[in-house]
């Protein structure tokens, strides 16, 4: 059960598989035409590396991104990721990576339809300061093939955008120019190509769901109340996996200025009547290096030069705010996080109560009345461990103690508080990932429990574990693989149907995942030794709630 499954080229005629011929593939895009590759084994054509805006270098580094406005003739091709955008952390090593970086990738099953194809938009995450779109433990393939074989196929699309810096740099000397937010203007400008390009491909620009993973799941979010929730009927679903719209934000004049000053004053642009153009005109492997240096050094500043900015423009006010309010796009919604998020944002240091106390107000900047409410609505476990929703293994109750409180200060609060908001305008479907993946990709192994991330190999149907350390997969018991069959199968069904239930309200064996209401908030949880079930949404309800009512006026969201 797991094992990839193979199919032949096939296209539909009434119902019927029939075979159709094969050959690379070709489309016609509003610049030019790309020459793509054909994958036998999973009947798909590829089409990599495309650009969608031109070379984010020189002067338009820092730039608004400009759409690509050339054009050719005869055929591109278009055969190989393009590289990830510059980036910081455990990634930078793996993949090739470049200033130049702005490409979008489709993969389409290979078949002749009787009409345009739904279309999944993946944004990977990376914490705003990494990743990309060849990141193979993102391989859309798995997830492409089953929809094709469950008959209901959707063309999967993903793309590179800026990071870190290159695209969230902030302060007073760039809003004012409105070069903002950068990193999200990718992505914007990457919708607005599939609409524009996406029939070529065979998808379908008014049935396009876009969808993420941690700090891409934000990003999804941020589009849901961008330009304070102006439709530009750029998607029509949200899937967000561990993120919400209640992003994290840059104030000018705060932390983001000091590290912009920091910068400025290393690449010896401190002094420059426009220090912004100084910085541009820094070139680029030396910029890098600094970034880097910057990010072993003095990570605080690169985190601080990585945050959404509130400009008023694409963010015009807080998201709790904008969500407060109804200023957002109404759209169906997933949305979900994993049972210990905080296993993974807790750093390695904490030996005290102290310590948990210093680091909430130094790298939190929280005031300290907010510092000791928090830790008394989460005091550290006097009991077994066992009784919390750890696995085994770990006994440092100061641990246990961080990761509950900063799961829900990161990621859990923001994921109620969007489900209680958009329960109220649109179909809200929630989840609780809760099976541990096979040793996972922390220290901590098993002892964190069900951590950030331990979704992404069953949603993606990555049953290989490609990317992964270690294959979430390996040796897990049946449950597991019938746990991530009907993730995959519900995410498809989303997709192409705009509900997880499918068209007709049915699962596979009738599974029923209930869509959130405020009077029965209800949690689809998937996990192992029980594949799947529901529960009330009310953990931690007094915390979270008080963490809710400081999102603008302490947490910058």
């Amino acid at each position: 059960m797991g094992g990839v499954r193979f199919f032949p080229p096939f296209t539909f005629n009434q119902g019927v598989m029939v075979p159709i011929k094969t050959g690379l593939p070709k489309a016609s895009t509003r610049n030019g035409t790309y020459t793509g590759l054909r994958n036998e084994h999973f009947a798909q054509d590829f089409f990599l590396g495309m650009r969608y805006a031109l070379p984010p270098t020189g002067d338009l580094r820092f730039n608004v991104p400009h759409p690509l406005n050339v054009s050719w003739t005869g055929s591109k091709n278009a055969q190989s990721y393009g590289p990830h955008c510059l980036s910081y952390g455990s990634d930078r090593s793996k993949f090739r990576q470049s200033e130049d970086c702005l490409t979008i990738n489709v993969v389409r099953p290979h078949i002749g339809s009787p009409g345009l194809l739904p279309v999944g938009v993946y944004f990977y995450g990376g914490g705003n300061t990494g990743g990309g779109s060849s990141d193979p433990r993102y391989n859309l393939s798995f997830i492409v093939s089953k929809a094709t074989a469950m008959n209901k196929p959707f063309i999967a699309v993903s793309f590179n955008y800026r990071s870190s810096i290159w695209g969230f740099i902030s302060g007073n000397q760039v809003s004012g120019t409105g070069n903002t937010n950068l990193g999200l203007r990718d992505q914007r400008l990457a919708l607005h190509w599939i609409q524009e390009n996406i029939e070529a491909f065979g998808g379908n620009p008014s049935k396009v769901t876009i969808w993420g993973g941690s700090s891409g799941a934000s990003s999804v979010g941020v589009h849901l109340i961008a330009f304070g929730g102006r439709d530009d009927n750029l998607f029509r679903a949200a899937i967000m996996q561990s993120g919400s719209p209640l992003v994290e934000t840059a104030l000018p004049g705060f932390a983001a200025q000091n590290a912009y000053r920091e910068l400025t004053q290393l690449t010896g642009c401190s002094q420059t009547e426009d220090t912004l153009q100084c910085l541009r005109d820094v070139p680029p492997d030396d910029l890098d290096f600094i970034v880097e240096s910057l990010s072993e050094d003095n990570p605080l500043i690169l985190d601080a030069l990585s945050l959404p900015t509130l400009d008023g423009d694409i963010i015009k006010a807080f998201p709790s705010l904008l969500l407060q309010a109804a200023a957002f796009v109404r759209v169906p919604i997933i949305i979900g996080t994993t049972t210990n998020e905080g296993s993974s944002f807790v750093p390695g240091d904490l030996e005290g109560p102290e310590n948990l106390e210093r680091y909430l107000a130094r790298a939190w900047l929280l005031p300290n009345v907010v510092v000791q409410n928090l830790l008394s609505l989460y005091p550290p476990p006097q009991s077994d461990i066992k009784s919390l929703d750890f696995a085994e293994g770990l006994d440092n109750a100061i641990f246990f103690q961080a990761a509950e409180l900063l799961g829900d200060l990161v990621l859990i609060a923001s994921h109620r508080l969007t489900c209680e908001t958009f329960s109220k305008h649109a179909k809200c479907f929630s989840f609780r990932f809760d099976a541990l993946a096979s040793g996972g990709d922390t220290v901590l192994g098993a002892a964190s429990g069900v951590t950030h991330g331990a979704e992404i190999g069953p949603v993606f149907q990555n049953t290989d574990g490609f990317g992964f350390k270690r294959n979430p997969f390996l040796n897990q018991s049946q449950c597991y693989f019938k746990m991530s069959e009907l993730m995959g199968e519900m995410w498809i069904n989303f997709i192409t149907d705009m509900n997880p239930n499918g068209s007709s309200e049915r699962s596979i064996d009738d599974i029923i995942w209930p869509a959130y209401d405020l009077q029965s908030p209800l949690n689809m949880v998937f996990g192992d030794p029980i594949p799947w079930r529901t529960e009330m949404d009310t953990r931690r309800s007094e915390a979270v709630r008080y963490i809710n009512r400081i999102n603008s006026g302490v947490m910058g969201r």
